[in-house]
Protein backbone atom coordinates (compact mmCIF):
# COMPACT_ATOMS: atom_id res chain seq x y z
CA UNK A 1 0.00 0.00 0.00
CA UNK A 2 2.92 2.36 0.44
CA UNK A 3 4.73 1.94 -2.52
CA UNK A 4 1.42 2.54 -4.26
CA UNK A 5 0.60 5.91 -2.38
CA UNK A 6 4.26 6.94 -2.66
CA UNK A 7 4.15 6.24 -6.54
CA UNK A 8 0.66 8.16 -6.75
CA UNK A 9 1.95 11.37 -4.57
CA UNK A 10 5.07 11.01 -6.85
CA UNK A 11 3.28 11.73 -9.85
CA UNK A 12 0.95 13.76 -8.50
CA UNK A 13 3.70 16.18 -7.48
CA UNK A 14 5.37 15.38 -11.10
CA UNK A 15 2.49 16.62 -12.79
CA UNK A 16 2.33 19.59 -10.97
CA UNK A 17 6.04 20.29 -11.56
CA UNK A 18 5.33 20.13 -15.29
CA UNK A 19 2.17 22.00 -15.60
CA UNK A 20 4.43 25.09 -14.57
CA UNK A 21 6.36 24.50 -17.52
CA UNK A 22 6.09 25.93 -20.84
CA UNK A 23 8.00 22.79 -22.69
CA UNK A 24 5.77 19.49 -22.44
CA UNK A 25 7.45 16.44 -20.56
CA UNK A 26 7.27 13.49 -18.94
CA UNK A 27 6.72 12.49 -15.15
CA UNK A 28 10.66 11.64 -13.22
CA UNK A 29 8.02 7.81 -12.36
CA UNK A 30 7.53 7.71 -16.09
CA UNK A 31 11.20 8.38 -17.22
CA UNK A 32 12.15 6.13 -14.13
CA UNK A 33 9.90 3.40 -15.95
CA UNK A 34 11.42 4.17 -19.08
CA UNK A 35 15.22 3.46 -17.89
CA UNK A 36 14.38 0.13 -16.58
CA UNK A 37 12.75 -1.48 -19.75
CA UNK A 38 15.85 -2.38 -21.32
CA UNK A 39 17.63 -4.15 -18.10
CA UNK A 40 14.62 -5.05 -15.80
CA UNK A 41 11.21 -4.74 -17.75
CA UNK A 42 9.44 -7.03 -14.90
CA UNK A 43 10.15 -3.84 -12.45
CA UNK A 44 8.64 -1.58 -14.96
CA UNK A 45 5.81 -2.77 -15.69
CA UNK A 46 5.16 -2.87 -11.55
CA UNK A 47 5.70 0.67 -11.58
CA UNK A 48 3.31 1.26 -14.32
CA UNK A 49 0.56 -1.26 -13.09
CA UNK A 50 1.04 0.40 -9.89
CA UNK A 51 0.22 4.18 -10.45
CA UNK A 52 -3.20 5.48 -12.04
CA UNK A 53 -3.64 5.94 -15.55
CA UNK A 54 -3.16 9.05 -16.46
CA UNK A 55 -6.03 11.40 -17.51
CA UNK A 56 -6.82 11.37 -21.53
CA UNK A 57 -6.68 14.89 -22.17
CA UNK A 58 -2.90 14.66 -20.70
CA UNK A 59 -1.84 13.83 -24.10
CA UNK A 60 1.96 13.11 -24.10
CA UNK A 61 1.93 11.85 -20.46
CA UNK A 62 -0.97 9.46 -20.94
CA UNK A 63 0.13 8.48 -25.04
CA UNK A 64 3.76 8.19 -22.89
CA UNK A 65 2.02 5.93 -20.31
CA UNK A 66 0.17 3.83 -23.12
CA UNK A 67 3.39 3.12 -24.92
CA UNK A 68 6.00 2.29 -21.88
CA UNK A 69 3.29 -0.09 -20.21
CA UNK A 70 2.73 -2.38 -23.73
CA UNK A 71 6.55 -2.56 -24.18
CA UNK A 72 6.97 -3.64 -20.63
CA UNK A 73 4.35 -5.59 -21.01
CA UNK A 74 5.97 -7.34 -24.04
CA UNK A 75 9.30 -7.61 -22.92
CA UNK A 76 8.33 -8.97 -19.88
CA UNK A 77 6.50 -11.80 -21.80
CA UNK A 78 2.78 -11.11 -20.40
CA UNK A 79 -0.20 -12.09 -23.29
CA UNK A 80 -1.62 -8.64 -24.93
CA UNK A 81 -5.45 -8.59 -24.63
CA UNK A 82 -5.93 -5.92 -26.87
CA UNK A 83 -4.30 -3.26 -28.77
CA UNK A 84 -6.22 -0.10 -27.61
CA UNK A 85 -3.54 1.58 -25.58
CA UNK A 86 -0.93 0.91 -28.39
CA UNK A 87 -2.94 2.36 -30.89
CA UNK A 88 -3.47 5.66 -28.74
CA UNK A 89 0.42 6.04 -28.40
CA UNK A 90 0.60 5.31 -32.07
CA UNK A 91 -1.80 7.97 -33.34
CA UNK A 92 -0.52 10.52 -30.64
CA UNK A 93 3.09 10.13 -31.93
CA UNK A 94 2.60 10.00 -35.07
CA UNK A 95 1.91 13.92 -34.78
CA UNK A 96 4.09 14.82 -32.08
CA UNK A 97 7.34 15.46 -33.82
CA UNK A 98 8.82 12.59 -31.40
CA UNK A 99 10.24 10.48 -34.02
CA UNK A 100 12.03 7.79 -31.71
CA UNK A 101 8.86 7.04 -29.73
CA UNK A 102 6.72 7.32 -33.09
CA UNK A 103 9.24 4.59 -34.48
CA UNK A 104 9.35 2.46 -31.04
CA UNK A 105 5.41 2.75 -31.13
CA UNK A 106 5.09 1.07 -34.57
CA UNK A 107 7.52 -1.63 -33.86
CA UNK A 108 5.23 -2.19 -30.49
CA UNK A 109 2.44 -2.18 -32.56
CA UNK A 110 3.62 -4.63 -34.63
CA UNK A 111 4.53 -7.22 -31.61
CA UNK A 112 1.17 -6.49 -30.58
CA UNK A 113 -0.56 -7.10 -33.77
CA UNK A 114 1.35 -10.41 -34.02
CA UNK A 115 0.13 -11.64 -30.30
CA UNK A 116 -3.61 -10.91 -31.53
CA UNK A 117 -3.03 -12.57 -34.85
CA UNK A 118 -3.43 -10.20 -37.25
CA UNK A 119 -0.08 -10.95 -39.29
CA UNK A 120 -1.20 -8.84 -42.19
CA UNK A 121 -1.39 -5.47 -39.60
CA UNK A 122 1.64 -6.68 -38.27
CA UNK A 123 3.52 -6.22 -40.91
CA UNK A 124 2.36 -3.06 -42.62
CA UNK A 125 3.55 -1.81 -39.20
CA UNK A 126 7.09 -3.05 -39.06
CA UNK A 127 7.59 -1.98 -42.53
CA UNK A 128 6.57 1.40 -41.68
CA UNK A 129 8.58 1.35 -38.31
CA UNK A 130 11.63 0.72 -40.27
CA UNK A 131 10.75 3.90 -42.11
CA UNK A 132 10.86 6.12 -38.71
CA UNK A 133 13.59 3.96 -37.50
CA UNK A 134 15.79 5.54 -40.62
CA UNK A 135 14.76 8.61 -39.60
CA UNK A 136 16.36 8.77 -36.50
CA UNK A 137 18.87 6.62 -37.10
CA UNK A 138 18.31 4.19 -34.10
CA UNK A 139 20.14 0.73 -35.42
CA UNK A 140 19.17 -1.18 -32.69
CA UNK A 141 15.38 -0.65 -32.86
CA UNK A 142 15.84 -1.57 -36.94
CA UNK A 143 17.40 -4.60 -35.91
CA UNK A 144 14.84 -5.74 -33.77
CA UNK A 145 11.94 -4.52 -36.28
CA UNK A 146 13.80 -6.56 -39.42
CA UNK A 147 14.42 -9.55 -37.41
CA UNK A 148 10.53 -9.75 -36.52
CA UNK A 149 9.76 -8.88 -39.92
CA UNK A 150 11.80 -11.61 -41.35
CA UNK A 151 10.16 -14.06 -39.38
CA UNK A 152 6.52 -13.34 -40.23
CA UNK A 153 7.82 -13.90 -43.47
CA UNK A 154 9.22 -16.94 -42.87
CA UNK A 155 6.47 -18.17 -40.67
CA UNK A 156 3.99 -17.68 -44.43
CA UNK A 157 6.75 -18.67 -46.40
CA UNK A 158 8.02 -16.06 -47.53
CA UNK A 159 11.18 -17.32 -48.10
CA UNK A 160 12.98 -14.82 -50.32
CA UNK A 161 11.27 -12.01 -48.15
CA UNK A 162 12.17 -13.25 -45.17
CA UNK A 163 16.08 -13.78 -46.57
CA UNK A 164 16.44 -10.34 -48.08
CA UNK A 165 14.66 -8.78 -44.64
CA UNK A 166 17.52 -10.61 -42.63
CA UNK A 167 19.95 -9.28 -44.51
CA UNK A 168 18.99 -5.89 -43.44
CA UNK A 169 19.29 -7.46 -40.14
CA UNK A 170 22.72 -8.13 -40.43
CA UNK A 171 23.36 -4.50 -41.86
CA UNK A 172 21.82 -3.08 -38.78
CA UNK A 173 23.38 -5.24 -36.39
CA UNK A 174 26.68 -4.30 -38.01
CA UNK A 175 26.05 -0.70 -37.42
CA UNK A 176 25.13 -1.13 -33.94
CA UNK A 177 28.53 -2.42 -33.45
CA UNK A 178 26.94 -5.08 -31.26
CA UNK A 179 28.60 -8.67 -31.53
CA UNK A 180 25.51 -10.18 -29.89
CA UNK A 181 22.81 -8.86 -32.26
CA UNK A 182 25.80 -9.72 -35.57
CA UNK A 183 25.88 -13.21 -34.21
CA UNK A 184 22.04 -13.47 -33.77
CA UNK A 185 21.58 -12.32 -37.29
CA UNK A 186 23.84 -14.45 -38.96
CA UNK A 187 22.00 -17.21 -37.17
CA UNK A 188 18.75 -15.89 -38.71
CA UNK A 189 19.96 -16.13 -42.31
CA UNK A 190 21.45 -19.56 -41.18
CA UNK A 191 17.90 -21.09 -40.44
CA UNK A 192 16.52 -19.15 -43.59
CA UNK A 193 19.41 -21.12 -45.86
CA UNK A 194 18.46 -24.24 -43.90
CA UNK A 195 14.92 -24.06 -44.59
CA UNK A 196 15.98 -23.91 -48.50
CA UNK A 197 18.43 -26.94 -47.33
CA UNK A 198 21.09 -24.55 -48.71
CA UNK A 199 23.53 -26.23 -46.30
CA UNK A 200 27.37 -24.87 -47.57
CA UNK A 201 25.79 -21.41 -47.07
CA UNK A 202 24.03 -21.93 -44.25
CA UNK A 203 27.14 -23.50 -41.94
CA UNK A 204 28.98 -20.44 -43.32
CA UNK A 205 26.38 -18.00 -41.71
CA UNK A 206 27.15 -20.49 -38.60
CA UNK A 207 30.34 -19.83 -39.01
CA UNK A 208 30.47 -16.45 -38.77
CA UNK A 209 28.01 -16.19 -36.13
CA UNK A 210 30.29 -18.15 -33.78
CA UNK A 211 33.34 -16.06 -34.16
CA UNK A 212 31.08 -12.94 -33.22
CA UNK A 213 29.80 -15.07 -30.20
CA UNK A 214 33.03 -15.63 -29.32
CA UNK A 215 33.85 -12.03 -29.02
CA UNK A 216 30.89 -11.34 -26.49
CA UNK A 217 32.72 -13.17 -23.83
CA UNK A 218 29.06 -14.53 -22.69
CA UNK A 219 29.68 -18.83 -22.52
CA UNK A 220 25.96 -19.22 -22.44
CA UNK A 221 25.06 -17.74 -25.61
CA UNK A 222 28.78 -18.85 -27.55
CA UNK A 223 27.58 -22.58 -26.06
CA UNK A 224 24.10 -21.49 -27.81
CA UNK A 225 24.98 -20.52 -31.20
CA UNK A 226 27.45 -23.70 -30.80
CA UNK A 227 24.43 -25.89 -30.68
CA UNK A 228 22.03 -24.40 -32.60
CA UNK A 229 25.05 -25.02 -35.63
CA UNK A 230 24.93 -28.34 -34.89
CA UNK A 231 21.33 -28.67 -37.02
CA UNK A 232 23.45 -27.69 -39.83
CA UNK A 233 26.70 -30.01 -39.27
CA UNK A 234 24.26 -33.30 -38.38
CA UNK A 235 22.16 -32.50 -42.00
CA UNK A 236 25.67 -32.43 -43.73
CA UNK A 237 26.25 -35.51 -41.95
CA UNK A 238 29.63 -33.77 -41.14
CA UNK A 239 29.47 -35.79 -37.57
CA UNK A 240 33.03 -35.40 -37.13
CA UNK A 241 33.13 -31.73 -36.34
CA UNK A 242 29.41 -31.96 -34.74
CA UNK A 243 31.41 -34.28 -31.90
CA UNK A 244 33.71 -31.44 -31.93
CA UNK A 245 31.56 -28.67 -31.47
CA UNK A 246 29.49 -30.85 -28.24
CA UNK A 247 33.10 -31.35 -26.83
CA UNK A 248 33.74 -28.00 -26.82
CA UNK A 249 29.96 -26.81 -25.21
CA UNK A 250 31.58 -29.56 -22.50
CA UNK A 251 34.62 -28.02 -21.41
CA UNK A 252 32.90 -24.34 -22.21
CA UNK A 253 30.09 -24.57 -19.57
CA UNK A 254 28.40 -27.39 -16.87
CA UNK A 255 25.57 -28.82 -19.10
CA UNK A 256 23.79 -30.03 -16.16
CA UNK A 257 23.49 -26.16 -15.12
CA UNK A 258 23.18 -24.77 -18.85
CA UNK A 259 19.72 -23.41 -19.88
CA UNK A 260 20.13 -24.79 -22.80
CA UNK A 261 21.26 -28.55 -21.42
CA UNK A 262 17.88 -29.88 -22.90
CA UNK A 263 18.48 -29.03 -26.65
CA UNK A 264 21.95 -29.94 -25.83
CA UNK A 265 20.88 -33.73 -24.76
CA UNK A 266 18.14 -33.60 -27.96
CA UNK A 267 20.95 -32.59 -30.03
CA UNK A 268 23.56 -35.46 -29.29
CA UNK A 269 21.32 -38.11 -28.81
CA UNK A 270 20.38 -37.19 -32.48
CA UNK A 271 24.13 -37.59 -32.87
CA UNK A 272 24.95 -41.03 -32.10
CA UNK A 273 21.31 -41.89 -33.76
CA UNK A 274 22.41 -41.06 -36.83
CA UNK A 275 25.74 -42.68 -36.38
CA UNK A 276 23.58 -45.84 -35.19
CA UNK A 277 25.10 -45.27 -32.31
CA UNK A 278 22.15 -46.32 -30.45
CA UNK A 279 23.06 -47.36 -26.91
CA UNK A 280 25.06 -43.68 -26.83
CA UNK A 281 21.97 -42.15 -27.85
CA UNK A 282 19.18 -42.99 -25.87
CA UNK A 283 20.46 -42.00 -22.60
CA UNK A 284 20.58 -38.50 -24.00
CA UNK A 285 17.05 -38.44 -25.01
CA UNK A 286 15.82 -39.75 -21.68
CA UNK A 287 17.63 -37.24 -19.71
CA UNK A 288 15.70 -34.43 -22.67
CA UNK A 289 12.32 -35.90 -21.23
CA UNK A 290 12.71 -34.30 -17.91
CA UNK A 291 12.72 -31.02 -19.72
CA UNK A 292 9.80 -28.55 -18.62
CA UNK A 293 9.31 -27.49 -22.39
CA UNK A 294 6.41 -30.01 -23.43
CA UNK A 295 7.86 -29.56 -27.55
CA UNK A 296 11.36 -30.54 -26.11
CA UNK A 297 9.93 -33.48 -24.50
CA UNK A 298 8.12 -34.86 -27.83
CA UNK A 299 11.54 -34.45 -29.47
CA UNK A 300 13.05 -36.46 -27.12
CA UNK A 301 10.17 -39.32 -27.23
CA UNK A 302 10.26 -39.30 -30.89
CA UNK A 303 14.26 -39.47 -30.43
CA UNK A 304 13.94 -42.60 -28.01
CA UNK A 305 11.16 -44.73 -30.68
CA UNK A 306 13.18 -44.04 -33.48
CA UNK A 307 16.23 -45.36 -31.37
CA UNK A 308 14.15 -48.38 -30.17
CA UNK A 309 12.51 -49.07 -33.39
CA UNK A 310 16.40 -49.26 -35.27
CA UNK A 311 17.44 -51.10 -32.63
CA UNK A 312 14.53 -53.57 -33.12
CA UNK A 313 13.62 -52.88 -29.11
CA UNK A 314 9.70 -53.44 -29.69
CA UNK A 315 8.14 -52.90 -26.13
CA UNK A 316 10.34 -49.86 -25.11
CA UNK A 317 9.38 -48.54 -28.60
CA UNK A 318 5.74 -49.02 -27.93
CA UNK A 319 6.32 -47.30 -24.28
CA UNK A 320 8.03 -44.27 -26.21
CA UNK A 321 5.06 -44.06 -28.74
CA UNK A 322 2.27 -44.07 -25.94
CA UNK A 323 4.21 -41.30 -24.27
CA UNK A 324 4.88 -39.11 -27.63
CA UNK A 325 0.70 -39.58 -27.94
CA UNK A 326 -0.25 -38.34 -25.13
CA UNK A 327 1.88 -35.16 -25.24
CA UNK A 328 0.80 -34.62 -28.67
CA UNK A 329 -2.89 -34.50 -27.61
CA UNK A 330 -1.59 -32.37 -24.78
CA UNK A 331 0.02 -30.11 -27.65
CA UNK A 332 -3.14 -30.41 -29.80
CA UNK A 333 -5.56 -29.02 -27.05
CA UNK A 334 -3.03 -26.40 -25.61
CA UNK A 335 -2.85 -24.67 -29.66
CA UNK A 336 -6.35 -24.34 -29.54
CA UNK A 337 -6.93 -22.99 -26.30
CA UNK A 338 -4.44 -20.46 -27.38
CA UNK A 339 -5.76 -19.73 -30.74
CA UNK A 340 -9.34 -19.66 -29.48
CA UNK A 341 -8.11 -17.20 -26.37
CA UNK A 342 -6.59 -14.42 -28.98
CA UNK A 343 -9.66 -14.17 -30.46
CA UNK A 344 -11.78 -14.00 -27.98
CA UNK A 345 -10.03 -12.05 -26.06
CA UNK A 346 -10.71 -8.92 -28.57
CA UNK A 347 -14.19 -8.80 -27.57
CA UNK A 348 -15.10 -10.65 -24.00
CA UNK A 349 -13.18 -12.03 -21.71
CA UNK A 350 -16.07 -13.49 -19.46
CA UNK A 351 -16.96 -15.45 -22.98
CA UNK A 352 -13.43 -16.25 -23.00
CA UNK A 353 -13.59 -18.37 -19.81
CA UNK A 354 -16.29 -20.01 -20.73
CA UNK A 355 -15.01 -20.97 -24.15
CA UNK A 356 -12.05 -22.26 -22.44
CA UNK A 357 -14.04 -24.55 -20.07
CA UNK A 358 -15.96 -25.96 -23.35
CA UNK A 359 -12.41 -26.55 -24.62
CA UNK A 360 -11.67 -28.19 -21.50
CA UNK A 361 -14.09 -30.73 -21.47
CA UNK A 362 -13.49 -31.02 -25.62
CA UNK A 363 -10.05 -31.90 -24.33
CA UNK A 364 -11.15 -34.40 -21.75
CA UNK A 365 -13.83 -36.20 -24.49
CA UNK A 366 -10.26 -36.28 -26.86
CA UNK A 367 -8.21 -37.97 -24.32
CA UNK A 368 -10.73 -40.96 -24.05
CA UNK A 369 -11.27 -41.30 -27.82
CA UNK A 370 -7.38 -41.52 -27.91
CA UNK A 371 -7.55 -44.64 -25.46
CA UNK A 372 -8.75 -46.60 -28.75
CA UNK A 373 -5.88 -45.04 -31.09
CA UNK A 374 -3.25 -45.95 -28.32
CA UNK A 375 -4.42 -49.86 -28.42
CA UNK A 376 -4.73 -50.20 -31.76
CA UNK A 377 -1.54 -48.40 -32.51
CA UNK A 378 0.48 -50.58 -29.82
CA UNK A 379 -0.88 -53.79 -32.31
CA UNK A 380 -0.24 -51.89 -35.42
CA UNK A 381 3.64 -51.30 -34.47
CA UNK A 382 3.73 -54.82 -33.45
CA UNK A 383 3.83 -56.18 -37.39
CA UNK A 384 6.03 -53.04 -37.82
CA UNK A 385 5.74 -50.45 -40.75
CA UNK A 386 7.11 -52.76 -43.31
CA UNK A 387 4.42 -55.19 -43.13
CA UNK A 388 1.61 -52.78 -43.89
CA UNK A 389 3.65 -51.37 -46.66
CA UNK A 390 3.52 -54.59 -48.49
CA UNK A 391 -0.22 -55.23 -47.23
CA UNK A 392 -1.00 -52.22 -48.77
CA UNK A 393 1.11 -52.66 -51.96
CA UNK A 394 -0.17 -56.19 -52.33
CA UNK A 395 -3.86 -54.68 -52.44
CA UNK A 396 -3.06 -51.75 -54.88
CA UNK A 397 -1.29 -54.81 -57.37
CA UNK A 398 -4.28 -56.76 -57.22
CA UNK A 399 -6.96 -53.84 -57.52
CA UNK A 400 -4.85 -53.03 -60.68
CA UNK A 401 -5.42 -56.35 -61.75
CA UNK A 402 -9.18 -56.79 -61.21
CA UNK A 403 -9.20 -53.44 -63.08
CA UNK A 404 -7.35 -54.39 -66.02
CA UNK A 405 -9.41 -57.63 -66.14
CA UNK A 406 -12.82 -55.49 -65.75
CA UNK A 407 -11.34 -53.02 -69.21
CA UNK A 408 -10.98 -55.86 -71.19
CA UNK A 409 -13.81 -57.92 -70.38
CA UNK A 410 -15.78 -54.70 -71.58
CA UNK A 411 -13.71 -54.11 -74.82
CA UNK A 412 -14.66 -58.07 -75.39
CA UNK A 413 -18.18 -57.34 -74.53
CA UNK A 414 -18.20 -54.47 -76.48
CA UNK A 415 -16.59 -56.05 -79.73
CA UNK A 416 -18.97 -58.60 -79.57
CA UNK A 417 -22.30 -56.03 -79.48
CA UNK A 418 -20.44 -54.70 -82.74
CA UNK A 419 -20.60 -57.86 -83.66
CA UNK A 420 -24.50 -58.60 -83.06
CA UNK A 421 -25.01 -55.38 -84.92
CA UNK A 422 -23.03 -55.99 -88.36
CA UNK A 423 -24.66 -59.53 -88.49
CA UNK A 424 -28.50 -58.01 -87.63
CA UNK A 425 -27.32 -55.51 -90.20
CA UNK A 426 -26.69 -58.39 -93.10
CA UNK A 427 -29.75 -60.04 -92.16
CA UNK A 428 -31.63 -56.94 -92.55
CA UNK A 429 -29.82 -56.84 -96.03
CA UNK A 430 -30.33 -60.44 -96.71
CA UNK A 431 -34.69 -59.86 -96.23
CA UNK A 432 -34.54 -56.98 -98.16
CA UNK A 433 -33.31 -58.54 -100.88
CA UNK A 434 -35.24 -62.00 -100.34
CA UNK A 435 -38.38 -58.91 -101.04
CA UNK A 436 -36.72 -58.32 -104.55
CA UNK A 437 -36.51 -62.08 -105.01
CA UNK A 438 -33.19 -61.60 -105.38
CA UNK A 439 -32.21 -64.51 -104.05
CA UNK A 440 -33.36 -68.25 -103.90
CA UNK A 441 -35.77 -69.18 -100.84
CA UNK A 442 -33.38 -71.80 -100.16
CA UNK A 443 -29.99 -69.63 -100.29
CA UNK A 444 -32.22 -67.19 -98.27
CA UNK A 445 -32.79 -69.92 -95.05
CA UNK A 446 -29.86 -71.29 -95.29
CA UNK A 447 -27.38 -67.77 -95.06
CA UNK A 448 -30.36 -66.88 -92.01
CA UNK A 449 -29.92 -69.45 -90.36
CA UNK A 450 -26.16 -68.78 -90.49
CA UNK A 451 -26.51 -65.21 -89.27
CA UNK A 452 -29.09 -66.19 -86.73
CA UNK A 453 -26.35 -68.98 -84.74
CA UNK A 454 -23.77 -66.52 -85.15
CA UNK A 455 -25.58 -63.83 -83.68
CA UNK A 456 -26.77 -66.05 -80.57
CA UNK A 457 -23.44 -66.97 -80.41
CA UNK A 458 -22.19 -63.18 -79.64
CA UNK A 459 -25.41 -63.18 -77.33
CA UNK A 460 -24.11 -66.36 -74.98
CA UNK A 461 -20.73 -65.02 -75.32
CA UNK A 462 -21.62 -61.65 -74.33
CA UNK A 463 -23.82 -63.12 -71.18
CA UNK A 464 -21.02 -64.73 -70.22
CA UNK A 465 -19.09 -61.89 -69.86
CA UNK A 466 -21.87 -59.64 -68.49
CA UNK A 467 -21.79 -62.80 -65.70
CA UNK A 468 -18.06 -62.61 -65.41
CA UNK A 469 -17.89 -59.04 -65.37
CA UNK A 470 -20.44 -58.42 -62.47
CA UNK A 471 -18.64 -61.08 -60.29
CA UNK A 472 -14.96 -58.72 -60.87
CA UNK A 473 -17.21 -55.72 -60.20
CA UNK A 474 -18.11 -57.11 -56.85
CA UNK A 475 -14.79 -58.63 -56.00
CA UNK A 476 -13.35 -55.40 -56.84
CA UNK A 477 -15.77 -53.58 -54.47
CA UNK A 478 -14.89 -55.25 -51.95
CA UNK A 479 -11.38 -55.20 -52.18
CA UNK A 480 -11.33 -51.41 -52.71
CA UNK A 481 -13.16 -51.20 -49.51
CA UNK A 482 -10.80 -53.30 -47.57
CA UNK A 483 -7.76 -51.68 -49.17
CA UNK A 484 -9.37 -47.98 -47.83
CA UNK A 485 -9.80 -49.89 -44.36
CA UNK A 486 -5.82 -50.69 -44.30
CA UNK A 487 -5.10 -47.53 -45.39
CA UNK A 488 -6.90 -45.64 -42.84
CA UNK A 489 -5.68 -47.62 -39.44
CA UNK A 490 -2.19 -48.11 -40.54
CA UNK A 491 0.03 -45.30 -38.79
CA UNK A 492 2.42 -44.53 -41.54
CA UNK A 493 -0.49 -44.17 -44.25
CA UNK A 494 -1.72 -40.41 -45.38
CA UNK A 495 -5.78 -41.07 -44.06
CA UNK A 496 -5.03 -40.83 -40.32
CA UNK A 497 -7.08 -38.49 -37.86
CA UNK A 498 -5.50 -35.33 -38.40
CA UNK A 499 -5.31 -35.74 -42.62
CA UNK A 500 -7.75 -33.20 -44.46
CA UNK A 501 -10.04 -36.00 -45.20
CA UNK A 502 -11.00 -36.54 -41.57
CA UNK A 503 -11.30 -32.83 -40.71
CA UNK A 504 -13.74 -32.75 -43.98
CA UNK A 505 -15.91 -35.53 -42.36
CA UNK A 506 -16.02 -33.39 -39.33
CA UNK A 507 -16.25 -30.08 -40.01
CA UNK A 508 -16.44 -28.96 -44.15
CA UNK A 509 -14.55 -26.11 -44.91
CA UNK A 510 -13.40 -24.69 -48.17
CA UNK A 511 -10.04 -25.98 -49.00
CA UNK A 512 -6.40 -24.25 -49.52
CA UNK A 513 -3.76 -25.53 -52.19
CA UNK A 514 -1.76 -27.59 -49.62
CA UNK A 515 -5.20 -28.82 -48.21
CA UNK A 516 -6.31 -30.35 -52.23
CA UNK A 517 -2.60 -31.45 -52.33
CA UNK A 518 -2.63 -33.90 -49.62
CA UNK A 519 -6.57 -35.01 -50.40
CA UNK A 520 -5.87 -35.86 -54.36
CA UNK A 521 -2.83 -37.85 -53.08
CA UNK A 522 -4.68 -39.79 -50.28
CA UNK A 523 -7.36 -40.59 -53.28
CA UNK A 524 -4.71 -41.91 -55.13
CA UNK A 525 -3.19 -43.88 -52.85
CA UNK A 526 -6.84 -45.36 -51.53
CA UNK A 527 -8.07 -45.67 -54.73
CA UNK A 528 -5.71 -47.24 -57.20
CA UNK A 529 -4.52 -44.21 -58.35
CA UNK A 530 -8.13 -42.83 -59.81
CA UNK A 531 -6.93 -39.71 -60.63
CA UNK A 532 -4.18 -40.15 -62.82
CA UNK A 533 -6.09 -42.89 -64.63
CA UNK A 534 -8.76 -40.33 -65.11
CA UNK A 535 -6.76 -37.42 -66.24
CA UNK A 536 -4.68 -39.94 -69.41
CA UNK A 537 -8.17 -41.22 -70.83
CA UNK A 538 -9.62 -37.74 -70.47
CA UNK A 539 -7.09 -35.12 -70.93
CA UNK A 540 -9.33 -32.66 -71.26
CA UNK A 541 -10.39 -32.35 -67.41
CA UNK A 542 -9.44 -28.95 -65.88
CA UNK A 543 -7.80 -28.81 -62.20
CA UNK A 544 -11.39 -27.71 -61.06
CA UNK A 545 -13.12 -30.82 -62.39
CA UNK A 546 -10.59 -33.11 -60.76
CA UNK A 547 -11.05 -31.80 -57.30
CA UNK A 548 -14.78 -32.49 -58.02
CA UNK A 549 -13.75 -35.88 -59.20
CA UNK A 550 -11.90 -36.48 -56.42
CA UNK A 551 -15.09 -34.99 -53.84
CA UNK A 552 -17.42 -37.41 -55.45
CA UNK A 553 -15.61 -40.66 -55.54
CA UNK A 554 -15.37 -39.72 -51.33
CA UNK A 555 -19.23 -39.98 -51.95
CA UNK A 556 -19.25 -36.30 -50.24
CA UNK A 557 -22.78 -35.12 -50.60
CA UNK A 558 -23.76 -32.19 -53.07
CA UNK A 559 -23.87 -29.73 -49.78
CA UNK A 560 -20.90 -30.64 -48.72
CA UNK A 561 -18.87 -30.22 -51.98
CA UNK A 562 -20.52 -26.59 -52.49
CA UNK A 563 -18.93 -25.78 -49.35
CA UNK A 564 -15.50 -27.45 -49.98
CA UNK A 565 -15.66 -25.58 -53.41
CA UNK A 566 -17.11 -22.50 -51.67
CA UNK A 567 -19.84 -22.33 -54.64
CA UNK A 568 -23.85 -22.79 -54.53
CA UNK A 569 -25.46 -26.20 -54.87
CA UNK A 570 -27.13 -25.39 -57.86
CA UNK A 571 -22.98 -24.29 -59.38
CA UNK A 572 -22.41 -28.07 -58.46
CA UNK A 573 -25.34 -30.03 -60.46
CA UNK A 574 -24.56 -27.60 -63.27
CA UNK A 575 -21.01 -28.94 -63.05
CA UNK A 576 -22.49 -32.74 -63.19
CA UNK A 577 -24.19 -31.40 -66.79
CA UNK A 578 -20.72 -30.34 -68.01
CA UNK A 579 -18.83 -33.05 -66.62
CA UNK A 580 -21.40 -35.26 -68.57
CA UNK A 581 -20.51 -34.02 -72.11
CA UNK A 582 -16.62 -34.49 -71.35
CA UNK A 583 -16.93 -37.90 -71.03
CA UNK A 584 -19.68 -39.09 -72.74
CA UNK A 585 -21.34 -40.47 -69.42
CA UNK A 586 -25.45 -40.51 -68.56
CA UNK A 587 -24.91 -41.86 -65.04
CA UNK A 588 -22.15 -39.82 -63.53
CA UNK A 589 -22.30 -40.67 -59.77
CA UNK A 590 -22.15 -44.28 -60.70
CA UNK A 591 -19.21 -43.47 -63.32
CA UNK A 592 -17.05 -41.79 -61.05
CA UNK A 593 -17.87 -44.72 -58.15
CA UNK A 594 -17.31 -47.17 -60.14
CA UNK A 595 -14.61 -45.97 -62.69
Amino acid sequence: MRTYIYYYVLLIFSLLISGCRKKASISPVLQEAESLLPTDPDSAYRMLEALPSPEKNRNLEYATWCLLFTQAKDKSYRTHTSDSLIRFATDYFRTSGDRKRYATALYTSGRVASELDEPDDAIRFYIEAEEAGREVGDYHLLYLVTSQLGTLYAYRKLIDNASETYRKTLEYSKLSGNKKRISDAYCLLGRIYGLQSNWQKADSCYTLAIQAARKTENKDFLCKVLGESTSITTRMKDFERTEAIYNEIDTLIKINKWRGKYQYYLGKGDLFRLQKKYNLAIPYFKRATASDNIYTRRSAYQGLFFSYSDKGDYPLALEAVNSLLSLNDSIRVADRIEAVSKVEAKYNQEKLKRHNQELEWKSMQLRYFSIFGILSLWIIILYGRAYYRKVIARKEAHLAGLSEQVRKLEKLKESNLQQIACKEDELKKLSELLDTSRIHQSDWNIQKEELQVSINSYKQANRKLEEQLEQLRKKLAGRQATSREIAVSSPGSICWKDTVYARLQNAPYCLKDEDWAELCGFTELVHNHFLSRLKKEFPSLTENDIHYCCLFRWAFPNSTIATIMNVSPTSVSQWKQRFKKKVNRSEIDTFIREY
